[in-house]
């Protein structure tokens, strides 16, 4: 004769989920808001037999999860399969780990053999939460690399998820939460993060731009999740190269307290240029020295430390310099035996389309940096050194007779860090030109 035993089921806080025979709603357990990338939490209840006679687990497994979301709660730890009489103990354990946002719920069942029947069932639930992000999709506006020819008066930041808008230190619709700067005369990002300055925030080099006003939007609460930022007093900006942070460090947060990307920027970088009708002229006459003009100085170069190029396949290691943009193009003249990175295309490293040019015959007459640049191939790795870090990126396409006007090779935009090497090739010595460019384009792989 199997004779009841009374089961009781409780937290090891001492905290009494179900003290009776009979399931109730209240026996659910809430295991509250966990993040779906990389949180849990764990529970471990205890079962007590209050009866007289030893209480045998019946199931296989002893505890069982189903209902709605099994996968998202599991047993850790079971129980003994015998609790002794007169106020035996075993306990087992619950772990929450959420697969998916919103709302999770499964069922816990413990078979047992006694006379008050099988099963006995109570209810799991959580919340699952996403580590708040930028999305740089369609709602981004303008996107990260985008190359722009007319300044914009706003900016569109879209959230993966609801962020605050309370106004308060953690909101999108607070202005604080938001930092755009204009690259300075080196036409490189000096300033790393939000925060305050001198510590991170805007360092000397950089142009801060104003944000005037943020207007947050949740469309209901089902998204998208946008936040528009009126900038620089509603006039378009000029050209230049330009980054917005987007505050973690500060910092934006989800509506249960969560910083954006667990207290890291997020950063959209773009740039506004000229339009430019035709590729750059990078060769002269070969085998004839060509006496060079004097360099004005709206035309320098700009010289960057511990920027360079390697290319293994083709013996090219050398300095990259910045080559400044007007309405005519870019003037490589005096570029010798340096490598030319655009000026409005994205700067190397950056995600976009980053142009660098070099000679194919300098004004010597003699083989420039470039010369043997249509020889690479797929797989080819092109390095750009940049400080303390080594960009490296595989070749995906030789073109060896791209017209002088198809500047698309140029300003296509990119999400991606691609980098398009550019040089000439075809010398007509009846027009003293080049009739075609070689371009080889290359994405990123790795950073070392």
């Amino acid at each position: 004769m199997i004779v009841a035993s009374p089961m009781t089921v409780s937290k090891l806080d001492s905290v009494c989920i179900f003290c009776h025979d009979t399931p109730s709603t209240s026996d659910d357990t809430d295991f509250g808001n966990v993040l779906v990338d990389g949180g849990s939490v764990e529970h471990t209840f205890t079962i007590e037999n209050t009866g007289t006679a030893d209480l045998i687990l019946n199931g296989t497994p002893l505890v069982s999860v189903s209902g709605a979301n099994p996968g998202d709660f599991t047993v850790t730890v079971d129980p003994n399969s015998t609790v002794a009489s007169g106020g035996g103990t075993t306990n087992f354990s619950v772990q929450f780990d959420p697969s998916a946002e919103g709302y999770r719920e499964a069922m816990i069942s413990i078979d047992r053999l006694d006379a008050s029947g099988n099963p006995y069932n109570f209810i799991v639930s959580g919340t699952g939460l996403v580590t708040p992000t930028v999305v740089l999709g369609d709602n981004t506006v303008p996107a990260n690399g985008a190359r722009l020819t007319t300044g914009p008066t706003q900016i569109t930041v879209e959230f993966n998820t609801d962020v605050k808008n309370d106004g308060s230190g953690g909101a999108a619709n607070n202005i604080s939460n938001y930092l755009l700067v204009e690259a300075g005369d080196n036409n490189i990002f000096d300033t790393n993060a939000c925060g305050p300055v001198g510590v991170e925030g805007l360092k000397p080099n950089d142009i801060a731009i104003t944000i005037n006003s943020v207007v947050y939007e949740n469309n209901g609460g089902g998204g998208p999740f946008i936040a528009t930022l009126d900038i620089n007093n509603g006039v378009a900006l000029p050209n230049g190269s330009y980054r917005l942070f987007v505050c973690g460090t500060s910092s934006v947060e989800d509506l249960f307290g969560n910083s954006l990307n667990d207290g890291v920027d997020s950063t959209i970088d773009f740039t506004v240029a000229i339009q430019v009708d035709t590729l750059p002229q990078t060769g002269f006459t070969p085998g004839v020295m060509t006496q060079l003009p004097h360099q004005e100085v709206a035309m320098k170069y700009q010289q960057y430390n511990s920027v360079s190029l390697e290319i293994p396949a083709i013996g090219v290691q050398a300095p990259i310099v910045g080559i400044p943009v007007s309405q005519e193009g870019w003037d490589l003249y005096w570029l010798g035996d340096q490598a030319g990175w655009l000026h409005s295309t994205a700067f190397p490293s950056w995600a976009g389309n980053s142009a660098i040019t070099a000679h194919v015959f300098d004004a010597n007459g003699e083989p420039g940096l470039f010369s043997n640049l249509k020889e690479l191939k797929w797989g080819d790795k092109v390095i750009v050194h940049l400080y303390d870090r080594a960009y490296v990126y595989e070749v995906r396409s030789v073109e060896k007779y791209i017209k002088p006007n198809e500047t698309s090779w140029v300003f296509n935009h990119e999400d991606l860090p691609w980098l398009t090497l550019i040089t000439c090739h075809g010398y007509d010595k009846n027009n003293d030109s080049y009739r075609w460019r070689v371009v080889v384009r290359a994405i990123q792989t790795s950073i070392d």
